[in-house]
Order: C-alpha cells, then structure tokens, then sequence
C-alpha cells in the first residue's frame, strides 16, 4: 500500500485504505501524509480525526464539568471551522 500511495498520491481511497490496514500510530502518519498531498479531501480530514487523540483542553480548577465542556466545544469549533475552509476550497469554481 505504501507503493500505491507513491504512485497515486491524488487517489483519496489509497490512502484511506492504506492507513486501514496500519496500526493506529503508523495509520496517523500515513494520514497526515496523505492530507498533506490531498488538503481539499474532506475524507481523509474526517479520518485524521478520528484517528487523532481527543483534544485537551486546559483543565480548570474553577469550571469543573462545565469547564471541560466549554473546552471541548472550543476544541470542535476550531476544527469544524478547519473542515469548512478545506470543504470550501474542494469546492469547484463556477465559471
């Protein structure tokens, strides 16, 4: 599969496939990798995701739960901003 990735570096579905069949370290290389050749597929950034440890906000002695949450939901917001951008730079431009 590494050889697929070297010859068809714009082909999403090798890389997704690629990392499916790695251990889950080596499938977060191969993925960033591969968002590295292909920034507009919205695939391969969802699949980075998921393979990618959950974020960490700062802990806070104060907010207890709710503090964690906001963090969280500050965490998702910054990428769900992240995915729009690549969503809209995938998309085509009208002529």
């Amino acid at each position: 599969m590494a050889k697929g990735c070297e010859l068809c570096p714009g082909s999403e579905d090798v890389w997704l496939e690629s990392a499916r069949l790695q251990t889950p370290d080596n499938a977060k290389a191969i993925l960033a990798r591969g968002v590295a050749a292909i920034p507009s597929s919205v695939k391969l950034w969802m699949q980075a995701r998921r393979a990618a440890p959950p974020p960490r906000g700062p802990r806070l002695q104060q907010g207890g739960a709710r503090g964690c949450v906001c963090a969280r939901l500050s965490a998702e917001a910054r990428f769900r901003s992240l995915l729009d951008r690549a969503t809209e730079a995938s998309e085509p431009a009208c002529a």
